[in-house]
């Protein structure tokens, strides 16, 4: 195929959505890290590009877990939070029984382990309801819409090149290589559209405000449940 003299320009729509769709990417790669890093930092340290499946497995899993655990259960040490009650309340049963500072220890040790309780469902909720979907949109939405744009871009290489080969034609060429010009653009509409409509699905997707309301009412859950545990042993 001959190198093509020009380039055919995308349509500004086009090219506005292109600039769109990588911020938006941006937005959600950094959401994804961040959103990881926070649930996560109370029990270990993923991978940042773990994948859907893994993080909704590991969510399932740890519920499964904790729903296997009795209530009293001292080796269920999976947060800080839980472990931080558990030594508070050896440290409560050290002292003398009925020993008034002993008792405040294991009547705190008691809301940790609500706060433990608070965390884990807040951790669970952003991962379904925030991580997940966030990761899915970009191993499912902006893939194809990528597709979409390389199509395009193919497709404008291709346009080019005929119209070069036009230009340089000798006139008993000229009649095919104009079919095939209108054929080449033909093709590169349609490829622009469906880039532009894949695009389109990236930037106005109608999920995103709710999945970003789960994760707040998610926090705010856990900070109203750990405000109420601990607010009742203040004296």
């Amino acid at each position: 195929m001959g190198k093509a003299d020009e380039i055919t320009p995308f349509p500004q729509e086009y090219v506005e959505l292109e600039s769109k769709m990588e911020k938006y990417k941006s937005a959600y790669e950094g959401m994804c890290k961040v959103a990881q890093k926070f649930i996560y930092s109370n029990n270990y340290e993923p991978a940042i590009q773990e994948s859907v499946m893994n993080v909704v497995s590991k969510v399932n899993e740890s519920i499964t877990k904790r729903n296997s655990v009795s209530t009293g259960d001292k080796n269920s040490d999976r947060t800080l939070h839980m472990m931080m009650a558990t030594t508070t309340m050896q440290c409560g049963e050290m002292l003398p029984e009925n020993e008034i500072f002993g008792e405040a220890l294991k009547n705190y040790a008691f809301a940790l382990e609500k706060v433990s309780s608070a965390r884990d469902e807040m951790d669970d909720q952003i991962a379904l309801k925030f991580l997940a979907p966030f990761m899915n949109t970009l191993d499912g939405t902006f893939q194809i819409a990528a597709k979409a744009r390389k199509a395009a871009q193919k497709a404008r290489l291709e346009l080019d090149t005929v119209k070069s080969r036009l230009r340089q034609s000798s006139n008993d060429k000229i009649e095919m290589l104009s079919q095939e010009l209108k054929l080449a653009e033909e093709q590169f509409n349609l490829n622009v559209e469906d880039a532009i409509l894949h695009m389109k699905a990236v930037t106005e997707n109608p999920d995103l405000l709710k999945q970003l309301n789960d994760m707040i009412e998610a926090q705010l859950n856990f900070f109203k449940k750990s405000y109420e545990a601990l607010n009742a042993l203040i004296i």
